[in-house]
């Protein structure tokens, strides 16, 4: 009976495991100066009593107005086949980046994978399969803009939703002197061992020693320091936005 409740088990498993290539809309407001376009690949699957989502976001953003972009923050939302929501905040600061945020050009604003067991799962009662939360939706997926920060220090939208970038922009841009200073008159070990440590001021300094770490295991010292080297050649356009 074990075994049977088992096979069982799995047969209706197999029934209930989607996936889906979902259409972002783009639900900003109509004066947003960011088109969203992009896709998320939702797949769910029953591991043991669990069921594993797996969202997989290819979300752009178009930069429709006549003025440089240097910071955006977005949210996309996706809905599973039961009706869940998944809630991204996306933060995304261009100001160390060497290609501009331009009219008519386009940006990645989400494409990191998220994934996870959802609260709503599968299990047994009395040595047979139940199910915890049926699929009763068709899953969805939305995006919108939130704030923008353009290149003349001008802005667009929720300012206090990019309040992380301002606190931690200084930060990073000091950060990034430290380190091309430490290489300067250490070399490659100094650096090295600047950038493997963790005591930071900020999360932002945090995510650029972690892009650091994995440039100079990838490709070596001297790539780690073009790179240090492009971000502070493009912090030097807009030097009134980082006071």
């Amino acid at each position: 009976m074990k075994l049977l409740a088992i096979t069982l088990l799995t047969l209706v498993s197999f029934a209930y495991a989607g996936t889906a290539d979902l259409k972002v809309a783009d639900v900003s407001t109509p004066d947003c100066p960011v088109r969203i376009t992009g896709e998320v690949k939702l797949t769910q699957s029953h591991q043991g009593p669990n069921l594993y989502t797996v969202r997989s976001p290819m979300v752009d953003g178009v930069n429709v107005s006549n003025k440089v972009i240097v910071a955006l923050v977005s949210r996309l939302v996706t809905t599973d086949f039961y009706g869940q929501p998944d809630i991204d905040n996306t933060e995304e600061d261009y100001f160390f980046q060497a290609e501009e945020f331009a009219p008519g050009t386009t940006k990645m604003i989400v494409h990191e994978e998220r994934e996870g067991f959802p609260t709503k799962a599968w299990g047994e009662a009395n040595g047979k399969p139940v199910e915890i939360g049926p699929e009763t939706t068709e899953p969805t997926a939305s995006a919108k803009v939130i704030f923008v920060q353009f290149a003349d220090g001008t802005t667009w939208g929720k300012y206090a939703a990019a309040a992380a970038i301002f606190a931690d922009r200084k930060g990073v841009y000091d950060s990034l002197l430290r380190f091309r200073s430490i290489y300067n008159q250490g070399g490659a070990a100094a650096f090295n061992a600047a950038i493997a440590s963790q005591r930071f001021d900020n999360r932002s300094t945090r995510s650029m020693t972690r892009r650091m770490r994995q440039e100079v295991a990838e490709h070596g010292v001297e790539a780690a320091i073009a790179r240090l080297d492009r971000a502070l050649q493009a912090a030097k356009r807009y030097p009134e936005l980082l006071k």
